[in-house]
């Protein structure tokens, strides 16, 4: 869901272990793909032909002896390939290829591989290590694909795929003692098909349920367990983006023992969506929305600490859609039942304060839903958030919405490409750099309108009861004088009207909670390196609250009609 994303981060650097692994790999694959010297596949000379690529790269590959049957069938004991850039470590005990051909003048083909006993060693920025182990590996109709002078392509195509037991070890980094292992019974993939410029399908991706341990630095330890994964039709297009019709993951569970030493049990009952889209504004391009709405689902996930349940999550869901003739993209996000057992919640020594202020208020259980609501028109560059919403039951709400204007493709994009540099480039000032061009891109975008809103369920009585208990009063001789002392606070700012707009909003909301809701609507769009500078001035002194208010022409009403929640709403 594009519009969710955006909020976020339009780009994202993928520089992590699994990056690390793949780029591994790649060179791994790179290096099969050289010159064949005859039709004929000269099994010997072909690998000695590598070692020499190898070594020019700066990289080493070793293998020991090798084993040929005709000219299309060679045996290989013994591989190994060293990264000379990152010291990453690939390693195979042993690697048959049978029907061996040339498929162009810079790659090869092979009908069917078998490996057994695979292992890649990895190094992290900060000292972590990771070790990731095959029991064995095939693939059917297998090419490596032809790399032309300063091209990139992804590097090989395959009708079928089997990776077996896969098993993922992991230490801590920054010298700490966290670690994990992760068991994976198989992984099967089919219908890889490259295309463009790193561009790739891949028509299906299975795995087995996983088992795993983990310890954390705190003390922390435990077991897991991740359900099986599916996904299908997965399509990644450079400059356009990464689509997937369909995945899945099943049902998660985790045993342990917190660093307290309590008994941790949490269980989830998995996932599943379909109609995936992320765009790859890292590059020139254009984005190509699914024509079928994205959906999403999230089960419910519980989370027990000896024995008693603590957190429950009901479930949560997505969905987007996409108008091509209106140019819009829409989407909702809402996480339902979140419930918090407030009452057995473990705090740390000295804390609480915050659990002793909700159990004083009677609520030994919280219950919390969140809700978003936006849609992107990608033309005209709106970005409307229409609705984010946070609400407790028996309690009540804050709802905010906004509408932003600039937010176009094209500054999508440049945002995006300037987020990839930092990530890649490892110079303090070269970042920072891009720190302020990025700052610099973004006070471009307009705020249309800002609105807060804040509606009651009961909280705001069960506050001023406490309140007023503490100073000896009654809540209703509270509630009479908050407004006149709001209005009395403001009026050191020399802002009359809306300091008695203030003080009548709050009276009729504390006579009768419904919602109070604050809004900023100018009357011209206003520049994010406008409202900067506001910031800047009345921090300075430069600039009074008087001509703040004026400028984004705040106004604050109470009870309004839009959701309810007062007796005699009106229109705000």
């Amino acid at each position: 869901m594009y519009f969710l994303q955006t909020i976020s981060a339009p780009g994202t650097n993928f520089r992590t272990r699994a990056g690390r692994l793949i780029t591994t790999m790649t060179l791994a694959t790179g290096i099969f793909a050289m010159p064949l010297s005859a039709s004929a596949f000269e099994a010997e000379a072909f690998f000695q032909a590598l070692q020499e690529t190898a070594k020019e790269r700066g990289d080493t590959l070793t293998f020991g002896e090798i084993q040929t049957e005709g000219d299309d069938s060679v045996t290989l004991q013994a591989v190994e390939l060293l990264n000379g850039d990152s010291g990453n470590r690939m390693t195979i005990e042993r690697m048959q290829l049978t029907g061996v051909e040339e498929a162009g003048a810079e790659a090869i083909s092979f009908a069917t591989m078998l490996a057994s006993t695979i292992a890649l060693d990895l190094t992290g920025k900060q000292g972590g290590e990771s070790r990731i182990t095959v029991n064995s590996a095939s693939a059917e109709d297998f090419r490596f694909i032809e790399q032309a002078e300063g091209e990139t392509v992804f590097p090989f195509a395959m009708g079928t795929g089997r990776l077996d037991t896969v098993r993922i070890e992991t230490s801590g980094k920054d010298g700490k003692n966290a670690s994990a292992s992760f068991t994976i019974p198989f992984v099967e993939a089919s219908g890889v098909e490259p295309y463009g410029d790193m561009g790739f399908m891949l028509s299906s991706l299975s795995t087995g349920t996983g088992t795993g341990s983990y310890k954390s630095d705190d003390g922390g330890s435990g077991s897991f367990e991740l359900g099986e994964m599916r996904l299908e039709g997965l399509e990644r297009k450079k400059g356009t983006g990464l689509f997937i019709d369909a995945f899945s993951v099943g049902p998660a569970s985790v045993e342990g023992t917190s660093a307290e030493g309590q008994a941790v049990v949490m269980t989830a009952e998995g996932f599943s969506a379909s109609s995936l889209y992320y765009p790859d504004f890292t590059s020139d391009g254009s984005i190509e929305f699914p024509e079928a709405p994205g959906k999403g689902q999230l089960g419910r996930i519980n989370v027990k600490l000896d024995g008693t349940e603590v957190f429950l999550l009901g479930g949560a869901e997505f969905l987007s859609t996409y108008d091509e003739a209106k140019q819009l993209n829409e989407g909702s996000f809402a996480l339902n039942g979140l419930s918090i057992n407030v009452k057995d919640l473990p705090v740390k020594p000295g804390g609480g304060a915050g659990k002793q202020q909700l159990l004083a208020l009677g609520y030994e259980t919280l219950t919390l839903g969140a809700r978003l609501d936006g849609a992107w028109d990608i033309d005209d560059g709106v970005l409307d958030i229409s609705r984010y919403r946070i609400s407790m039951d028996d309690g009540g709400a804050i709802s905010l919405s906004t509408r932003i204007l600039g937010y176009t493709e094209a500054f999508a994009r440049k945002l995006a490409q300037l987020s990839q540099m930092m990530g890649e480039t490892g110079d303090t000032e070269t970042q920072q750099a891009l720190s302020m061009q990025m700052l610099a891109e973004a006070s471009a975008l307009m705020v249309d309108q800002l609105s807060l809103r804040v509606s009651d369920d009961s909280l705001t009585r069960k506050i001023m009861v406490m309140q007023a208990a503490k100073s000896g009063q009654t809540a209703e001789d509270m509630a009479a004088a908050l407004p006149f002392m709001a209005g009395a606070m403001l009026a050191q700012f020399d802002v009359p009207e809306f300091a008695a707009t203030v003080s009548s909003a709050l009276g009729t909301f504390l006579a009768n909670p419904g919602n109070l809701v604050l809004m900023a609507d100018p009357q011209e769009p206003i520049s994010v390196a406008e409202v900067m500078g506001i910031a800047a001035g009345v921090k300075a002194g430069n600039v009074t609250p008087a001509q703040v208010i004026a400028r984004l022409n705040i106004t604050m009403n109470a009870n309004c009609s839009e959701e309810g929640g007062a007796q005699e709403p009106v229109q705000c």
